[in-house]
């Protein structure tokens, strides 16, 4: 099955009176780009990180977040000894300086020793190391199951336009039924409409027009056409990295589009030509996204 790029998980955990929180997410990139972002305190867990997303994944732009907020009601405890000295001592430069101005009661508590917000201390290293570690794979799971259930939507739609595709070749393949024929016998009626009366060149001019049709012939274009429309549908049954093996198939197919237009000097399928290579840009765009 094949996997999407764009994805999310997210896993949290309590550790010494604290929640530690990991998100996860990706979106599509050409090669495998991780980006980390953890506690100042904590820097070594980056390593750790990149270690597990490079184990678990081939491509794609991933942001890995990890929070580490109090899991307890906040507690403010103030020294009132210390704040009433503080009071007193405003209060009386106030009266020696001549200032009117009241002593700031915020301001006071923010005075060193004042009061203490009774947060618990940090976990240590090999604690937050061992919890982080788990909640990173919870993340992470969480997040490739996302990317399973995306690749799934992709599928059904890669599936849908590839049998459109196959609906185009097959009424190519029907109204250019007698092509070269076709085209060799309106170049000798053109050019014997073109040469001077009475010269005498039938064979010449059936030569020609035989090299011009064995040029208009697009079953070889046709034939390959099948064969990378069933190459595409293999890899997508197959699964794993498959997007940069589909991605080159489509420029093949684009290609043998442009070929086939061409070559094809007929309305209905220069019209259904056009229709294809817009089918096949919808692919693309699609393929985009793909591991």
């Amino acid at each position: 099955m094949i996997q999407s790029m764009t994805g999310f998980g997210r896993a949290s955990s309590q550790i010494e009176g604290k929640s530690l929180t990991v998100e996860v997410r990706s979106v599509n990139s050409r090669y495998l780009e991780i980006h980390i972002r953890v506690p100042r305190e904590y820097a070594e867990l980056e390593m750790a990180a990149r270690k597990k997303i490079k184990e678990s994944l081939l491509r794609g732009r991933v942001d890995v977040s990890v929070a580490l907020t109090s899991s307890e009601e906040d507690s403010v405890a103030v020294n009132e000894v210390l704040l009433e000295k503080y009071l007193a001592l405003c209060l009386r430069l106030g009266e020696r300086y001549g200032l009117k101005q009241e002593p700031d009661l915020v301001q006071l508590l923010r005075f060193p020793r004042v009061s203490d917000s009774g947060e618990p201390a940090l976990p240590a290293a090999e604690a937050m190391q061992g919890a982080f570690e788990s909640v990173l794979d919870q993340a992470v799971a969480g997040l490739k199951e996302f990317r399973a259930r995306e690749g799934q939507s992709l599928e059904a739609e890669l599936m849908q336009r590839l049998k459109n595709l196959g609906e185009h070749l097959d009424e190519i393949r029907r109204r250019s039924d007698g092509l070269p024929a076709l085209c060799r016998t309106r170049l000798a009626e053109r050019m014997k409409q073109l040469l001077p009366e009475g010269l005498a060149a039938e064979d010449r001019i059936l030569v020609e027009a035989a090299v011009f049709a064995d040029k208009s012939d697009i079953r070889e274009e046709l034939a390959r056409l099948d064969s990378h429309l069933c190459q595409f549908r293999e890899l997508i049954r197959a699964g794993g990295d498959a997007g940069r093996r589909l991605d080159f198939l489509l420029q093949e197919m684009n290609r043998e589009t442009n070929t086939i237009l061409s070559k094809a000097d007929l309305m209905d399928v220069s019209r259904i030509g056009v229709e294809m290579k817009a089918e096949i840009e919808r692919l693309r765009e699609q393929v985009q996204n793909i591991e």
